[in-house]
């Protein structure tokens, strides 16, 4: 039960953090992206991601 609230409120900070900055959450989501990936194209429901070999 402890573990789970203070995960909670990493994530309520984190959050908040990136409220405050909208770059820093844009940034994170690039990171958080998988190695190799060829093609990143968020809100573009026709992107085709081909994985590199």
């Amino acid at each position: 039960m402890a573990q789970a609230r203070a995960e909670a409120e990493a994530n309520r900070a984190r959050q908040d953090g990136y409220d405050k900055c909208p770059a820093c959450a844009e940034i994170e989501k690039l990171r958080a992206l998988p190695k190799g990936i060829t093609v990143y194209a968020p809100g573009n429901p026709q992107a085709v991601v081909i994985p590199s070999r």
